[in-house]
Parts: C-alpha cells; structure tokens; sequence
C-alpha cells in the first residue's frame, strides 16, 4: 500500500448517522460513498369477511336540476358474508313521490370503467358499485323522488334505505369578463377576478374557481375566488390572488380556466386563456458550520451543520439538498442534508421551515485538517442553485 493510501486509510473522517428508529450510527467516509441501507414495509393481514349482506349508499345526489340537466355520479357499497363474487347484480330505482311509481332504473357496476366506461367506476372489485344518473326533464317533474339500490346474490334481494331528492327547475350561472393573466413570474402573484350572473340570485353560487390546467386540460391545481362588496343580487365579481407557489413543481406553458357552480351542480360556461409559468432555481444562505473543532479526547462529538434554503416557488418546490464534503487533497463525499424535524436522525429541528440539517460525529481517530463544505438545491424542475461553500478545520 502506497503512502498515499497509508494516509487516506489513517486519515478518515467518521460521520455517523444517527437514525430515531434503531438508535445506530452508520460510519460515512470522507473518501467513501454513503451506503443506505434498505427498509421494507410489512403488510398486516386482511380484514375478516363481513358478518351481513347489505347495501349502503356512499355517493347519492340531494339534488336533481332539470333547468340544467346533466350527470349525477351515484354509489353503493354491497358487502356479503360469502364475498362480491356471489353478487349477481345492483340496480337502482328513483321512485315518484308516490313510493311506488319508477320513474328511472339504473344498473350499477363495478369493473372500475373496465367493461362500462360510462358508469365512471373507479376501481373494480371494491365493492363500490357506481352509474350516473341524467336529470332528464323528460323523465322527472319537479318535486321530491326517492332513490333506492337493491342486490341479488344467490337468488336472494336486499334493498339499501330510501334517499330522498329534490328534483328542481334551476337555471346555470353565466360567467362574465374573466381576467386572464399571461403569465406568473417566479417569486411574484397574480390577481384574478371574474363576474358572475346567476339567475336564481348569487346565493344560489355554490362555488367560483380558477384551475390550473396543463395543455390537455387536466387539473393541476384549483383556487377558489370570494366574492367581492357590491354588485347586485344576481351579479357580482369573484377574485382571489394566485401566488408564486402555483408553478411549484412545474413551468412553462399551462392554461387558466374558470367555471362556476351552483347549489344544484349546475356549471356555468369555461372561460379559459393561456398563462406561461416562470420557475426559477432555489438559493441558500446562512450556513451554520462551526470554524474549527477539536477532536474528542475520547468517545464521540456531534458536529451539527444547517443551511436556509428558498425557493421563489415555495418550499413545495425543493427536491433535494445536498452538501459535498471534501478534506484537502482527499475524495469527495455527497450526503443529502434533510427539513424533516427529526432531531435525533437528522439533527433538524423543526419540519418545512426551509433549514436543512445534518448531525455529522466526530470521534477521536478523526482526521484533523481543512474540510470544505459545499452546499447545494435543487428542485422539482430540475433547477440547481448557485453553490455556497464553507469550511471547517478539525484540530487534532
């Protein structure tokens, strides 16, 4: 072994991590790469049998609007002692408010859209069983029907209890004069408002929202607008502020879409227009690194090293901190530094306020000498920050 090698073998720094869990120290190198170790989660066993054959509603509407008529998304949930496999079907009856007239049969299913996509189940075999019912004018008058699921399973019928709905005339909000910014600037916000006419007055508005969508039009994220002093009884404007931790996760070309509804669940009409999301990289400041230490004496000392991070996004943004330790003239080592509020892990302190920690021990066969310290961030989008370097000396 050359004397290079006789150094670096003599003159490791030892860090250890230590971990909540286990109470252990894993040695880390300086002239090493840090080995994780793997963990495993255990499943429990499942749950037993139910006990009864039963029907009980997890999704019913209260509401039926036939000025606006549209789909209602209702659910059951069957359970049977010997399992679903011995259900042989689930239908549905909206009954007039005589109890006895049908206005409307629906079967259920649940195949998680698999075999009958337009019923929307979602996952099949769970023993929700799902169809949407259309508030056909044609079909309902208004007033009150009675929505009522049964299943067969071995020749046998049960039936879940009576739900009432209120079958309405009602008329959608409209929207109006949409404020559409262009774009969201990294660290800045937005203001965004909308008018809106209801015809069955403002107190009909269940809700006014602005979503973020990508190009596609999937939902990214969903702000809910207030409505503002004065207008009138129908009409009124709706605004809210969308800030900078909207681009978290993601930038560039996106759209806004607003859309209203009511207490009914009548939609209003899209108003949508593009907006272009600025996403800039996250930058560090105040590193806590002591300038020197000196080494034990005997057993072990804990160096604790933190560094501020920001993100003009928000910390929602940040993917990764990390901190390069080098002794002069050795090998790097990378170890990730953490915000997680495990003290007795990791050394930090508090969870999501943007310090990152690392608890780093030192023992007695240490090396002495001039370490750096470089720290970096990245987030979600792949932005690096500049790189803040620090050093430490550890005296022998």
């Amino acid at each position: 072994m050359d004397i290079d090698a006789v150094d670096s073998y003599l003159g490791k720094l030892q860090i250890l991590l230590e971990n909540n869990m286990l109470k252990r120290f894993w040695l880390v190198l300086i002239s090493a790469l840090l080995i994780l170790p793997a963990c495993e989660e255990e499943l429990g066993p499942e749950g037993p049998e139910p006990e009864t054959f039963s029907v009980s509603a997890v999704s019913v509407p209260s509401l039926l609007n036939l000025g606006s008529p549209r789909f209602y998304t209702i659910s059951y949930e069957v359970t049977h002692p010997e399992g679903l496999s011995v259900i042989s079907g689930v239908s549905l009856n909206v009954l007039a408010s005589d109890m006895t007239t049908v206005l409307a049969t629906l079967e259920l299913f649940d195949d998680g859209g698999n075999t009958n996509p337009d019923a929307q189940d979602v996952i099949a075999g769970d023993g929700v069983y799902t169809n949407r019912l259309f508030s056909d004018p044609q079909v309902f008058s208004a007033g009150d029907v009675f929505i009522r699921a049964t299943a067969t399973a071995n020749g046998e019928q049960i039936s879940s209890q009576v739900a009432n709905a209120a079958a309405v005339e009602n008329s959608a909000p409209v929207i109006t004069n949409a404020v559409l910014p262009d774009s969201l600037r990294s660290g800045q916000s937005a203001q965004l408002s909308v008018e809106v006419t209801d015809p069955d007055e403002l107190s009909n508005i269940n809700f006014v929202e602005v979503q973020l969508q990508s190009l596609s039009g999937s939902t990214l994220r969903t702000l809910s607008l207030a409505l503002q002093a004065g207008g009138t009884s129908t009409t009124g404007t709706f605004s809210g502020t969308m800030d900078s931790s909207f681009a978290a996760e993601r930038q560039g070309d996106f759209q806004l879409a607003y859309q209203a509804e009511d207490l009914v669940g009548a939609l209003s009409n899209v108003i949508s227009g593009p907006i272009f999301l600025e996403n800039l990289a996250p930058f560090l400041t105040n590193v806590q690194l002591a300038d020197t230490v000196q080494l034990p004496a005997t057993g072990q000392d804990t160096l604790v090293v933190r560094v501020k991070v920001n993100d003009p996004q928000g910390i929602s943004d940040l993917e990764k901190v990390e901190v390069t330790i080098q002794r002069v003239g050795g090998t790097p080592t990378v170890i990730e530094m953490f915000d997680n509020g495990d003290f007795i892990g990791t050394r930090d302190e508090v969870a999501g306020d943007g310090i990152y920690s690392r608890g780093l021990v030192l023992s007695q066969s240490s090396t002495a000498g001039k370490f750096f310290f470089t720290f970096e961030g990245s987030d979600k989008v792949t932005n690096v920050s500049a790189a803040v370097v620090d050093s430490l000396v550890i005296l022998p």
